[in-house]
């Protein structure tokens, strides 16, 4: 990865391994839906491009809200409307991934087809963390204008 080395310290009592047996680590908000477009995206793309050069479009997900209270059964039927999509911004090693929907940041490392070293949690949050503080002030400018 190319952000080097990071500033969050990684906790003494944690074990450490050659060769730790993860393929895939995921760090996401959501939040509520914004009135995200592809062109955004593409915009927001153009600045991270040099990082992430390919581009896919997907299906959106399913809205997961935690609900702290006693459950309460209805019928399972909704009427379904287009949500619009999600992007995926991709590195060239297939390594990282940006995913970005209307109401969602997420960031994948991604071990990817080269056996990638796993670069431990604190290094993948830090870089989410980056990636959330570019898109935050993204939607900030877009809202402006």
């Amino acid at each position: 990865m190319t952000q080097g080395t990071p500033t969050v310290a990684r906790p003494a009592d944690l074990p450490d391994y050659d060769d730790p047996p993860v393929n895939e680590v995921v760090i996401g908000v959501q939040f509520e839906p914004t009135t995200l477009t592809g062109a955004h995206v593409g915009l927001f793309w153009a600045e991270l491009h040099s990082e992430f050069p390919k581009v896919l479009e997907q299906p959106p997900l399913e809205p997961r809200i935690e609900i702290l209270e006693a459950p309460h059964f209805s019928a399972p039927f909704q009427f379904a409307s287009w949500r619009g999509s999600r992007h995926w911004l991709i590195s060239a090693d297939d390594v990282q991934l940006i995913q970005i929907q209307a109401d969602r940041l997420l960031y994948n490392w991604r071990r990817g087809p080269h056996n990638a070293p796993y670069p431990h949690f604190e290094a993948l949050q830090e870089r989410f963390w980056s990636i959330a503080e570019k898109w935050s002030t993204f939607l900030k400018k877009k809202s402006k204008g």
